[in-house]
């Protein structure tokens, strides 16, 4: 009895916690480097990626300045386990002007680096320009000591998430763990799978579902309700007859019709079905979204292309062409269709493409990688996968569904526990919530660190606990997007 009291008010903390002060989580992108230069030596150069992460918080804001915290850095190069470089430290930094905007950024910063004395450096921005709008980060910053022999610059390229959810057009096996990915399970670039294609698609009861069904679109609602088609027709014991490019939910119900996302298009009737590979609901209930085949708009006098991303409101959105105008195509004109997207609240947009281009900014792109529309690569397919460390052999799994998890989306009402319990060596946490994901952390410590045990669109959790850890605290709470 005394252990469920205990547990039961690590639980009340949990539901209370959550309601701390937002602070922005960064994760580094593919073009983050660091550099270390040997003026004296004249040795070549040569630029290490640099990943991880850091926080930031807005400590002063007014219409032309906003001051900032960087807190919690934590950036390597090479392998995580027994990194290259090391990099810890904390900083500050401000955006300023009324024009045009400018930077000034200061770190204090630790770099460990392999087989070499540590460094204690100071870290500034070497231009105050900013050359991608906020909240993205992207600046090189260099030491403040002149140094002849050991002379460090980095480049920083960030963005406000957590995680990236996707899906992948290809199957894989996994080489650390007993995983095997088919084409449709929702993933993490973390390394986990969020929910499998089995059972997001359980409840619908397919009839006689084929081998080769894949999923192409996919968004999260607000109640972890997850929205994505297919690419065939199938059969539903629930739904009924669901066309591919329907959208249908893991509840097992149609959320939108193909035609009917198509129907203010202007399309000479019937209006046609044009498949799904891309979707997201905005939160004022607009629907983004990506075809898989073209068709001509009597009322736009034009063609939808499938790289297009229209809206259901009966425009485009944005035309394929702009999407990748910063990337230079080989052809500009051409189509390159569009897997998968998402808009930030910013207008940024990320996504991918259904076949790949030579770009003249930065060479060959792959049609699972995933970039940008200001003209950059925000990782590789090969990176988003490269947690999973999949056996196969192969260049790209393709990119067919897209989840960004960013602190611009937190839900400031912290989710409520309605019910806890544990039992025979497993504890059972449940909770009510706003959130489109929820993430499940614990510490042996009251005051932290936390760390992510679980990323789910469920509103349960589940554990097995060692019972001959107690009395050891266990503190848990839960997050939520």
């Amino acid at each position: 009895m005394k252990r469920i009291i205990q547990l039961a008010a690590v639980y009340l903390f949990c539901s209370v916690l959550t309601t701390f002060a937002q602070t922005y989580y960064y994760t580094l992108l593919g073009d983050s480097l660091i550099t270390e230069d040997c003026k004296a030596c004249g040795r070549p150069t040569i630029p290490q990626p640099m990943r991880g992460e850091f926080t930031l918080q807005v400590t002063n804001q007014n219409p032309i300045s906003t001051q900032v915290i960087i807190r919690d850095i934590h950036f390597y190069s090479g392998d995580p386990s027994d990194p290259l470089y090391l990099v810890k430290g904390s900083g500050y930094g401000e955006i300023f002007g009324e024009v045009a905007m400018l930077q000034r950024i200061t770190l204090n910063l630790t770099i460990l680096r392999k087989y070499s004395t540590n460094r204690e450096l100071v870290f500034t921005n070497t231009t105050m320009a900013v050359v991608i709008n906020p909240p993205m980060v992207n600046c090189e910053l260099a030491q403040t000591e002149e140094d002849m022999f050991q002379f460090y610059t980095l480049k920083i390229v960030a963005a406000p998430m957590h995680e990236i959810l996707f899906s992948t057009e290809s199957g894989f096996t996994s080489g650390n763990s007993t995983i095997r990915g088919s084409g449709g399970d929702i993933l993490s670039n973390k390394g986990k799978v969020i929910k499998a294609k089995n059972d997001l698609i359980k409840a619908l009861g397919l009839v006689d579902p084929p081998e080769t069904l894949g999923i192409d679109a996919l968004d999260i609602l607000p109640g972890g309700i997850i929205l994505f088609s297919f690419n065939q027709n199938v059969n539903s014991q629930t739904a009924g007859w669901i066309e591919e490019g329907d959208v249908v939910t893991d509840l097992g119900d149609v959320a939108y019709r193909n035609t009917e996302l198509l129907s203010r298009m202007g399309f000479m009737p019937p209006t046609p079905a044009l498949g799904l590979n891309g979707i997201q609901v905005l939160n004022n209930g607009e629907v983004l979204f990506s075809t898989r085949y073209n068709a001509f708009s009597e009322k736009l006098g034009q063609f939808i292309q499938h790289g297009d991303i229209l809206s259901n409101q009966g425009y485009i959105y944005r035309k394929n062409k702009d999407l990748l105008a910063a990337f230079q195509p080989a052809d500009p004109n051409q189509d390159y269709g569009l897997d998968a997207f998402y808009v930030w609240q910013t207008g940024e947009i990320w996504f991918s493409t259904a076949s790949g281009f030579t770009s003249r900014t930065l060479g060959s792109i792959m049609a699972g990688d995933l970039l940008s529309d200001k003209g950059y690569i925000v990782f590789r397919n090969l990176e988003l996968m490269s947690k999973f460390q999949p056996l196969e052999d192969l260049a790209d799994f393709g990119l067919d569904g897209l989840f960004i998890v960013t602190d611009l989306t937190a839900i400031t009402v912290p989710p409520r526990i309605v019910f806890s319990k544990f039992w025979d060596g497993v504890l059972t946490l449940k909770w009510q919530g706003q959130g489109r994901i929820y993430r499940v952390e614990k510490a042996n410590d009251v005051l932290g660190p936390f760390m992510p045990v679980m990323t789910t669109t469920s509103t349960q959790f589940e554990e097995s606990i060692d019972t001959a850890l107690f009395p050891q605290k266990m503190f848990y709470r839960i997050r939520q997007w």
